[in-house]
């Protein structure tokens, strides 16, 4: 468990430790070593806590100013094994009048060092002061540095639903914003400061239930396109977007799903990485950056007139523009867009008329077991197999995104999976998607006409003999180049939400052994869907 300190990061950390001398009203200009002066106790009137990301193969300089005494002071720096202070052994050592420094040793692997300095005056009462922890931190993980203007804080509105279906956020501000991502000693992106349509960057809080805890998932939006992931592809193709999001980066979750996810294939999975987050000066903990789902020729490529991408929503009730399809869950599972943007279209225009009716032609088609007229089975397959895999509990549909390419003869096709908050929920069951009406794989798993049936079965026959191996293969490479680096960020991570931390070698481990179980599973029950 770790100490629960809010921390900030500052270019230069300084501690203002200020002494009042008091001799006949005012400050004595003795000599500290001529008598006894009567000096009350030291005051540390303000004090920035410390958390400083080193760089690599850098050292970091610790400061420790002592202000408007006059007098003489013994200091000694310490390094203690963590921020409890815990077997803490002298490093270094002097007398000064005002500033004391350290020089720590250079960060050449990922590691965490705690430092502190004790001052006393060389006169009675002998007075000490103790500074609070310098946390220091090399990561070897991308720094994400986020300033917004004025230091605002991107706030929101938590409101219930009111169809009884989960809580939610509503009037997130959009704050503006400067970001930079730092790889070691480079800076490799700065959006420059904020300008609209031109420079910068607004963020906002992103997310439902999830926003209600301490740690906030964020939406970036650049106002101009990049690639906040340039640095990880191994392909020269333009990913250049504007939208961007945070999301919790504490536990393997999302990896796995969007590894799975890869594994099983899609047109395109979202690429990600592991980042540290500064926001105004202040460590905000290990997150993942990664892409949003968007319509655009590097994400979802649906036609860029006619196109659409929608979601099936528990939350609608936010959206201005919405529409329902004849199931059970219509008052509290409606579709809302993604492509376009609700205020480019409306409840009148051809563009709605037409993707409403086609999904109603399609949920109409399912008791009639002509639906593949209507959808692509490999993709709607391939969706669930993902979820079944990773025993998700959401029976919701855990952020379901369709496509469907143009105004033509496209079908609908399920995009990638998204929310991997709640795998590992079902150990030996389908998950429940199976079993409740919340979507149409109730009616496609049941239908008489088994084209989609059998797609789910053959995708998986023709993966099972080598999903394990190409699994770990994805899991190892992550340990082998973040792992270190995730250690040490979640160590970090763990200092300002006072929260125990996992081991990426210990949650491997785990994975491994749920996806045994898991598989031995699938292949027994699957033979029940015959």
């Amino acid at each position: 468990m770790c100490n629960n300190n809010r921390t900030t990061y500052k270019g230069i950390l300084v501690f203002l430790l200020l002494v009042y001398c008091v001799v006949g009203g005012g400050c004595s200009n003795n000599s500290p070593y001529k008598g006894e002066i009567n000096i009350p106790d030291i005051i540390i009137q303000e004090q920035s806590k410390s958390f400083i990301f080193a760089e690599y193969n850098q050292v970091v300089t610790l400061l420790c100013k002592v202000e408007h005494s006059g007098l003489l002071f013994n200091y000694i720096w310490y390094e203690c094994e963590d921020n409890l202070k815990k077997n803490s052994v002298e490093v270094s050592r002097g007398r000064t009048f005002d500033t004391t420094k350290f020089v720590t040793p250079i960060f050449d692997k990922e590691e965490i060092k705690y430092y502190y300095c004790e001052i006393s005056l060389l006169v009675t009462p002998y007075t000490t002061v103790t500074s609070d922890i310098f946390t220091v931190a090399y990561s070897n993980l991308p720094l994400m540095i986020i300033n917004t203007i004025d230091n605002e804080e991107p706030v929101c509105d938590y409101v219930d639903s009111p169809t009884g279906w989960g809580a939610s956020i509503d009037n997130a501000t959009k704050v503006p914003s400067q970001i930079q991502m730092k790889k070691g000693c480079e800076i490799i992106y700065d959006s420059g400061i904020y300008e609209n349509n031109v420079s910068g960057a607004t963020i906002k809080i992103r997310g439902n239930t999830s926003a209600y805890g301490k740690r906030k998932s964020y939406k970036i939006k650049l106002q101009k396109k990049a690639d906040l992931l340039q640095y990880i592809r191994e392909d020269e193709e333009n990913h250049k977007d504007k939208n961007w999001c945070l999301i919790n980066g504490k536990t393997l979750n999302t990896a796995v799903g969007l590894f799975v996810s890869e594994i099983i294939g899609f047109d395109w999975t979202p690429a990600f990485d592991y980042v540290n987050v500064v926001m105004n000066g202040e460590y905000r903990g290990l997150y993942i950056l990664i892409e949003s789902v968007e319509r655009s020729e590097c994400r979802i490529n649906v036609h860029k007139n006619e196109g659409f991408i929608v979601e099936r929503d528990p939350y609608f009730w936010k959206e201005e523009i919405y529409f329902d399809t004849p199931d059970t869950y219509k008052d509290v599972l409606k579709y809302t867009f993604k492509y376009p943007d609700s205020d480019n279209i409306s409840v009148e225009s051809d563009s709605y008329l037409y993707i409403k009716d086609f999904f109603r032609k399609f949920y109409y088609s399912l008791p009639n077991g002509n639906y593949e007229d209507y959808i692509d089975t490999d993709s709607f397959a391939s969706w669930v197999l993902v979820h079944d895999l990773l025993g998700t509990k959401d029976y919701a549909g855990s952020n379901i995104f369709i496509s469907k390419y143009d105004s033509g003869d496209s079908k609908l096709k399920m995009e990638t999976p998204w929310d991997f908050d709640s795998i590992y929920g079902e150990e030996d069951s389908w998950v429940p998607i199976h079993r409740f009406a919340t979507f149409v794989y109730w009616d496609l798993f049941r239908s008489t006409n088994k084209i989609f049936k059998n797609a789910y079965i053959e995708k998986w026959n023709d993966l099972s003999p080598v999903f394990y191996e190409d699994l770990i293969s994805k899991l190892e490479n992550l340990e082998n180049t973040r792992g270190d680096a995730i250690n040490t960020s979640r160590h970090l991570d763990c200092i300002i939400y006072n929260n125990s931390y996992k081991g990426i070698e210990e949650e491997i481990e785990e994975v491994k052994s749920w996806f045994v179980n898991r598989i031995d599973f699938i292949n027994s029950a699957i033979t029940e869907l015959n």
